[in-house]
């Protein structure tokens, strides 16, 4: 449990309270995409199951952090009223996923209801009486904690006898803590986390399912890249035009701000390899369909957590802090995702048609970024400048749960790729990707981490590097340029299925060579161009820069996955294309503000020119795919 008596911690004792109940929130964060992905094939209904407990888990240990970490006592009593709900939450929580999935019954089921029920009463008791009462809360509490007793006799029947015993253990380690807190001591928390997750990783049954049709199989690749590119530039768009001025202190000048504010946009970078090996390594042991999963969670909570945060005024330097933090997750889900979705598309590919399938994920990245830029310019144009950023810049990343939830929706429809069930059923499943791709597959991952460098370097000097300077150095407002931004990304939209066409015809390899060509002589004319003073002129620039974007996105996701075996493939693709993220991306917008504020903006086209030929030598050692098995 994790109510609080009536009791005055010291600073020191409280800092240590939350430092421990924010470290409960992150491990029941982890636990609960465990679980999550461990039941992944269950029925969406019993899934979901999993789901309430995870999220009520984290819900406790959130709200007594906010509890222990807050100051004034305005804020104090809100998030104790929050705090002591959530225990009723977690006891109805902990057991859906017994009283959902393990115990198909119609008396638990009636239970289940009930424990909800009486979860509902007691938020409005305690948002009513949150000071009085506590021993008839604590009743409460106990009561809702062993109503187990009255399906005693189903669990006999269905539970296992390690579930069942740990589930036991539980409920005693909670009386006990309940006896502590009501002689006012140090109280235990011991929520039957244990017993939960083992009851739930026993009964989470994987089904043999048939194929995926065409439209589930493309449906599910580009609206899960979509919501996780919404995510990631919402942050990148944010990161130039919000962040600087509210999470960084006030006596900053205007340009250190924004270059510190990149260095947290740099981080998700750093953690997309992480994340590439994380995923990579589920992927290519238990599937890619629960990998998929669990990156999508993994960045939506991240994005939605963005939203939640207090500013620099309102915690200190705590703001930064939490901001890359959240920062972080977002690049840990990105880095599982890009590969999955990619794989979930080309393994499904009938023969002559891979290239054509795997452009359909990355679609996803223009949609992604017209909806984030579109919903900046809505708010923008709706909103004064002050509510803006005051409160209306949260709304797109909170706003993203509900993308999340369709994204996770579709998804939970698919089956295991036909590929990947051929090496599960052969049980050829290797069992360290990471050790295998970095021992055997050498070569490959940096020929093609070299080769996606110019992807990462064109996009984002065309969007968040000429975003900064064309609103701090060139006199746009920021809704003039998001607005030249936004028609200019259809350019990009309209290019990748061209470039999946190329590829199909000319291979992949030649495609790409010429497409690297192309962006060497843009880089030639970057500076001219954005700086002609003409808005017709940079409105061109960027048309230019999203085609050629356009045209090295599409195939660069087939290559990559094409290179590596099927084994390894998950892990090789999402290392190879994450790790270029970090040389050709994370520090891009930075090197490349340094570079226009030392050298000039000519010295930006000659960084896009030497990537693009770095790129050029690397797929001329890349062999050509097209005609592979």
């Amino acid at each position: 449990m994790s109510a609080h008596p009536v009791v005055n911690y010291d600073p020191v004792e409280e800092r240590i309270n939350f430092i421990s109940h924010a470290i409960g929130a992150g491990l029941a964060l982890i636990a609960g995409i465990l679980l999550i992905i461990k039941g992944s094939y269950l029925e969406t209904a019993q899934w979901i199951g999993l789901w309430v407990y995870a999220l009520s888990l984290f819900l406790l240990f959130a709200a007594s952090s906010l509890y222990h970490f807050a100051e004034s006592p305005e804020r104090r009593g809100w998030y104790k009223k929050l705090d002591h709900t959530a225990i009723y939450y977690l006891i109805a929580g902990t057991y859906t996923p017994f009283l959902s999935i393990a115990l198909p019954t119609q008396k638990a089921h009636y239970l289940l209801i009930a424990l909800w029920v009486i979860a509902l009463i007691g938020t409005l008791f305690k948002l009513v009486f949150i000071h009085r009462f506590e021993k008839i809360s604590l009743i409460a509490y106990l009561l809702m904690g062993w109503l187990a007793v009255l399906v005693m006799d189903d669990m006999q029947r269905f539970l296992s006898k390690p579930a069942l015993t740990f589930l036991i253990i539980g409920g005693l380690s909670y009386t006990i803590g309940a006896l502590f807190y009501a002689l006012k001591k140090d109280h235990i928390s011991c929520p039957s986390i244990f017993t939960s997750t083992m009851a739930s990783l026993n009964t989470a049954v994987a089904e043999q399912q048939p194929v995926n049709s065409k439209f589930r199989v493309l449906t599910a690749s580009l609206v899960g890249t979509t919501i996780e590119f919404f995510d990631f530039y919402i942050y990148a768009t944010a990161a130039v035009i919000i962040f600087p001025y509210l999470f960084f202190p006030a006596s900053t000048d205007p340009m250190t701000a924004t270059i510190q504010s990149l260095a947290t946009f740099a981080i998700a970078f750093i953690a997309r390899p992480i994340g590439a090996a994380l995923f990579g390594h589920l992927g290519d042991r238990i599937g890619r369909k629960a990998t998929l999963v669990a990156a999508l969670l993994t960045m939506g909570l991240s994005t939605v957590c963005i939203g939640l945060l207090p500013t620099y005024a309102q915690i200190g330097i705590a703001a930064p802090l939490l901001l890359a933090l959240c920062r972080l997750g977002q690049g840990l889900g990105l880095g599982g995702e890009w590969s999955g979705a990619v794989l979930l598309a080309t393994e499904n590919a009938p023969e002559g048609k891979r290239a054509w399938y795997g452009m359909f994920p990355q679609l996803g990245a223009p949609i992604g970024f017209i909806l984030a830029t579109g919903s900046f310019l809505t708010l923008g144009h709706f909103m004064t400048e002050e509510a803006f950023m005051t409160w209306g810049w949260r709304i797109p990343f909170i706003s993203s749960a509900l993308l999340v939830i369709v994204g996770l929706w579709i998804r939970l429809q698919l089956h295991e790729t036909p590929a990947f069930q051929k090496v599960l059923d052969k049980q050829k499943e290797v069992n360290i990707p990471f050790k295998e791709v970095i021992t055997k597959h050498w070569g490959m991952l940096i020929l093609g981490t070299i080769a996606a460098i110019c992807t990462f370097v064109v996009f984002y000097l065309t969007t968040v590097f000429a975003l900064q300077w064309g609103t701090k150095q060139l006199g746009y407002t920021r809704e003039q340029f998001l607005q030249l931004q936004l028609v200019a990304t259809l350019c990009f939209a309209a290019f990748i299925p061209l470039s999946a066409v190329f590829a199909e015809k000319f291979g992949r390899k030649t495609t790409s060579i010429a497409v690297c060509i192309a962006a060497a002589l843009f880089g030639l004319v970057f500076s001219s161009m954005l700086e002609s003073g003409s808005t017709l002129i940079v409105f061109l620039f960027l048309c230019i820069g999203l085609s050629i974007m356009g045209l090295t996105y599409g195939p660069i996701g087939t290559v990559l996955s094409e290179i590596f075996p099927i084994s390894v493939r998950y892990t090789g693709s999402a290392l190879t294309f994450n790790l270029a993220g970090i040389f050709g991306a994370s520090f891009a917008p930075l090197i490349a503000t340094k570079l226009a504020t030392t050298y000039g903006l000519h010295a930006v086209g000659y960084y896009l020119t030497a990537a693009s030929l770095l790129s050029l030598c690397a797929f001329l050692m890349i062999r050509e795919t097209k005609n592979d098995d």
